[in-house]
């Protein structure tokens, strides 16, 4: 493919990600929205539509027995597929592709989980809270964009990218904590039949026959989430496992990128919105005391400061030493706005917390606080942002 042509498609293809990452946020938004009403009008009715029993086994392997468990282990595989891909796609021609467009984005994301994480455990530092550390590491891709979106000229492409690059880049860091530190009691009996369809699943993408190959493919990825539900890792990690099979070159069209993009829609459109529908729903009376809990105060402090900071301080010396060069008109003080815009946390921090506590008090705790930093980062980088005055924008 000639370079001019790559480029192309490959800015095409950010285009279109940022497009439906910005409406899916809004999606993500109202969905948000209508659970805190549905919970606080009905906590009852609320909880017992997402507490709904079901018992459908396979032999040995347990499956999810309640409403919300189908979608945060199931139908959430497919969300983390649509990461995966993107993911692969930013490090083989994207953003993240060679040391010098990589090291700023995976500089600053690191910053920016570790400091949330340090400040979170410097106010929990034992105790079953102790192991929310993971929530306040996350940024919600839709939100942040979405957020950025709306300031329109206020915020140039280079710095939508430049926002891209960091979440993806905190996408894998979730990824990595998720499978290392969220998940209990590995099989690995289980691990070694999700590495073996692994295996199979990429032979299978050299299948020459396109409508056997769709047929195979999709068979063992359902195969291979039923294998990772009694693993021991989290079942929606079946998600980045099947993204991690395709080869590099379906990142560059055809009916990869054709999937991808329908995944992606409907994962922005459906499956996020069913996840923030089934885990926002906090019943406020009963919960604000939490925030001035010292788990509360953890997660907002690593989200609404921690963020920001981990990211601009570790942005700042990459540059200083030289790993790293800021993209033509990005200036530091754009990077703390971009650091705050990053403190919205929502989908994967709400999906860390349900992780993090199986104790139900605190996991509606640490889910008000994960909507109350959201909002306040959300406030405080687009406040960042609109101080900055347009001319002075590259």
């Amino acid at each position: 493919m000639p370079e001019r042509t790559r480029r192309r498609r490959i800015g095409a293809a950010i285009r279109d990600f940022l497009t439906t990452e910005a409406a899916g946020g809004a999606a993500l938004l109202a969905a948000a929205i209508a659970a805190l009403l549905w919970a606080n009008l009905s906590a009852h009715s609320y909880e017992s539509f997402w507490s709904a029993k079901s018992h459908w086994d396979i032999g040995a392997i347990e499956l999810p027995h309640e409403l919300r468990g189908w979608v945060t282990e199931g139908l959430m595989a497919v969300f983390f597929f649509v990461v995966g891909v993107e993911i692969k796609r930013e490090i083989v021609s994207g953003e993240l592709q060679g040391r010098h467009k990589a090291s700023l984005p995976v500089a600053a994301a690191i910053g920016g989980m570790l400091v949330p994480a340090l400040i979170y455990l410097a106010i929990n530092p034992s105790g079953t809270a102790a192991r929310g550390w993971g929530i306040p590491m996350a940024t919600d891709i839709a939100f942040a964009i979405g957020l950025v979106t709306l300031l329109g000229d206020r915020v140039t492409h280079q710095m939508k990218v430049l926002l891209l690059g960091i979440a993806i880049a905190d996408d894998i860091g979730a990824v990595i904590v998720i499978a290392l530190f969220y998940s209990a009691g590995i099989d690995l009996g289980y691990v070694a039949a999700v590495v073996v369809l692994a295996a199979g699943l990429r032979g299978i993408t050299r299948i020459g026959n396109p409508a056997l190959r769709q047929l195979l493919f999709g068979a063992g990825c359902i195969a291979t989430w039923l294998m990772m539900v009694p693993s021991g890792i989290h079942a929606s990690m079946a998600g980045i496992v099947a993204a991690g099979v395709l080869p590099e070159r379906s990142t560059e069209g055809g009916e990869a990128e054709q999937l991808e993009r329908t995944l992606h829609r409907v994962s922005s459109f459906a499956i996020l919105p069913l996840f923030a529908l089934a885990s926002a729903g906090v019943v406020l009376s009963s919960s604000l005391d939490s925030l001035s809990s010292d788990l509360g105060i953890g997660v907002i402090a690593g989200l609404v400061v921690g963020k920001p900071l981990g990211i601009w301080l570790a942005a700042a010396i990459a540059l200083r030493l030289g790993i790293a060069r800021a993209p033509s008109g990005i200036r530091r003080r754009d990077v703390l706005a971009l650091g705050s815009v990053a403190g919205v946390g929502f989908t994967v921090s709400l999906f860390v917390a349900g992780l993090a506590f199986p104790d139900p008090a605190q996991a509606e705790a640490a889910r008000l606080a994960v909507l109350v930093a959201s909002l306040i980062a959300a406030v405080v980088g687009v406040t960042i942002f609109r101080l900055t005055p347009r001319g002075r924008r590259a």
